[in-house]
């Protein structure tokens, strides 16, 4: 059984208080030291010279492991862009002062929490990061730190450095560096900064749509401290339960590095990416130039957690795609509401109706499909009068046409007295002869069953799907 996260002792903590005893405190400890190390944290040299320790294979494939963390939180964070989080008069700048410091303390407990052995000490690269620097100009402050690591709103960054360095860290003092034979020193470094903050940016943002926090963890995190620990490649799981990870065989054997994927399926996903290092010794370059998964698989589509390609014709309206980036990003999220003050996610309480909800939204947006947009109309009924109402969303999204047929059908259900789409779909898979056997399991929370019955389930349905009334 996982332990509970205050169990874990914290290595050398430059006498700061335990963050999991307040996190308000920890951080106010933190900034009131900042003036004591501003002048440590400037001086480079002293830094790298710092993390010099350890096996140099072994400390650039920690830099690879960190700067393809960074993307991969960029990725997530791309999805700001596309929404109205990042307006001026919406989003982030509508929330109160005390709401906005709220959420980013927040932000920080979550940074912390997901590798506390490491990730509450690299505070220190962050020194001219506090909570009165995010604040200024009513949250602009924030925002501005978050289009760092968002820079082009059409396309997410592959590769190439993110570089947004300390104020301290000069261009001419990194070259000397490099120049000298310190470039996995430097890298280090600003790895360790932009994995910090980009986890801090993404966390705070998870806390305000809603992302539950992660509580409990069983404590093999991917640190310096624990070189040993198996982290899948592909998707960042951890080994346990008794579960035995795959270990890349060419990596082993030609440069005796240890690569661990979780299972087939992710080896083979993250594979556009490892095979760029698969088997060779990693630079300084390499690690420069790392990347995470962006490209939508077939598995992936299969599913639920991509919606996929249109099909059948159908072109998707820039709304659409906004929607479509977003339930991608977040994919335990079953709709978004963007209103005035930011995105109001909708989430289906329970398995079967989370899972058949999340496959009618995929067919909508990859047909258009009336009966699939009718079933989200009748999802969530409570927001059809809101204010820049629901219902005026989905014509941006997908049509004033397709969604006059869908409220029609909804329309019709009630005059009929009928069940709601979604609910005639759930009483017919659960009658079929595939769904019959998972009526025990429908009402639990959609995070109840396993990885591997809810695979069953997926794969159940698409065979069902084609069947539906």
């Amino acid at each position: 059984m996982p332990r509970r996260i205050k169990e874990f002792p914290l290595p050398h903590t430059y006498g700061m208080p335990d963050f999991r005893d307040g996190i308000a405190a920890w951080n106010a400890a933190w900034e009131l030291s900042f003036p004591f190390f501003d002048s440590t944290v400037r001086n480079l040299e002293k830094l790298v010279e710092s993390n010099a320790s350890g096996e140099k294979q072994e400390k650039t494939h920690w830099n690879y492991n960190l700067v393809r963390g960074v993307r991969s939180f960029q990725a997530e964070l791309h999805v700001l862009a596309v929404t109205s989080f990042l307006e001026p008069n919406s989003g982030w700048k509508t929330l109160t002062p005390a709401v906005r410091e709220a959420h980013m303390l927040e932000g920080l407990f979550r940074t912390c929490l997901r590798q506390p052995v490491y990730m509450p000490n690299t505070r220190i690269y962050t020194s001219d990061i506090t909570l009165a620097s995010m604040e200024t100009d009513n949250g602009e402050g924030f925002l501005t730190l978050l289009k760092k690591y968002v820079p082009d709103e059409a396309s997410v960054m592959e590769g190439g450095s993110t570089l947004y360095l300390h104020p301290g860290w000069t261009k001419e003092t990194i070259e000397r560096l490099e120049n000298a034979g310190h470039a996995m020193g430097v890298q280090t470094c600003k790895a360790l900064r932009d994995h910090f903050l980009a986890s801090f940016l993404y966390n705070t943002f998870s806390s305000v749509v809603g992302i539950p926090r992660v509580i409990e963890t069983d404590g093999n995190e991917p640190t310096p401290l624990h070189w040993g620990t198996r982290i899948c490649e592909g998707c960042g799981d951890r080994e346990g339960n008794g579960a035995r990870f795959l270990v890349c065989s060419i990596c082993n054997e030609n440069v005796s590095r240890r690569v661990f994927y979780c299972s087939k399926t992710c080896q083979k996903s993250d594979w556009p990416n490892h095979k760029k290092v698969c088997g060779k010794e990693l630079t300084s370059g390499v690690v420069e130039d790392a990347t995470c998964s962006t490209k939508t698989s077939s598995i992936e589509v299969f599913f639920l957690n991509q919606m996929g390609p249109a099909r059948d014709g159908y072109s998707r309206s820039q709304a659409l795609l906004r929607q479509m980036h977003f339930l991608e990003a977040v994919p335990f999220c079953s709709y978004v509401f963007f209103s005035p003050t930011g995105p109001r996610r909708i989430k289906s309480p329970v398995f079967i109706t989370y899972l058949l909800f999340r496959l009618a939204v995929q067919t909508a947006m990859a047909t258009g499909d009336e009966r699939c947009i009718a079933a989200v109309l009748g999802m969530v009924p409570e927001f059809q009068d809101a204010p820049s109402g629901f219902v005026d969303q989905l014509i941006e999204e997908y049509g004033k046409t397709r969604v006059s047929v869908a409220m029609a059908a909804v329309q019709t259900g009630i005059d009929m007295d009928a069940l709601p789409i979604m609910g005639q779909w759930i009483a017919e898979f659960l009658k079929s002869e595939a769904g019959s056997q998972y009526a025990k399991i429908a009402s639990e929370p959609p995070e109840g069953p396993s990885k591997e019955v809810t695979r069953k389930v997926i794969t159940d349905l698409r065979e069902w799907w084609p069947r539906r009334s």
